[in-house]
């Protein structure tokens, strides 16, 4: 793809992603969802223009939403775990072999993730450490445990929609990108 193709799509999913990140305004479950969702947008870019594109757009609508939506947490959750997962899944996918390494490697990066995500909330966002531990540490290590689980569901959706986008969507994306 050439330069500018892939800074005209990079500039189009990058709006689409912050515009999804701006859905945390309806509800407080988006929180969540939204920030997983705008990080699917990062496998197109990844797809047809590499890791340095897919890694310009992540930076992209990261300062956006934090700077454009109201929920940082979002922001915080799409900066630290969703937008830069798709990212770093690919390394791994490409470098790691076996599947338990790759595995292992994964959870670990989304329990880094999820410690730098409260980390940042108590110390930049000024969530107090009362509110973070309102129900105690068991609701941490539990909420830990769920996105461990979520993150291997995103983990297998993520695969599957790459193999969809590349073996259906591509030459529609392209086409319209020349």
């Amino acid at each position: 793809m050439r330069e500018s193709s892939a800074s005209a799509l990079g500039g189009v999913l990058a709006a689409l992603s912050v515009s999804i990140m701006l859905l945390t305004y309806i509800s407080p479950l988006m929180v969540y969802a939204a920030p997983a969702f705008a990080g699917l947008f990062i496998l197109v870019i990844q797809v047809e223009a590499g890791r340095g594109w897919a890694l310009g757009e992540y930076a992209a609508v990261g300062l956006l939403s934090l700077f454009l939506i109201a929920d940082k947490e979002a922001a915080v959750f799409y900066l630290t775990l969703f937008g830069l997962y798709p990212i770093v899944r690919d390394v791994i996918e490409t470098h790691v072999k076996p599947f338990v390494l790759r595995l292992l490697l994964k959870l670990l990066v989304v329990n880094c993730s999820m410690v730098l995500a409260f980390l940042l909330c108590l110390y930049v966002l000024g969530v107090s450490y009362e509110d973070l531990l309102e129900h105690g540490w068991v609701y941490v290590v539990v909420f830990i445990l769920m996105m461990d689980v979520m993150m291997l569901v995103y983990d297998f959706l993520l695969g599957k929609l790459q193999a969809l986008y590349v073996n259906r969507l591509r030459k529609k994306v392209r086409r319209l990108f020349k």
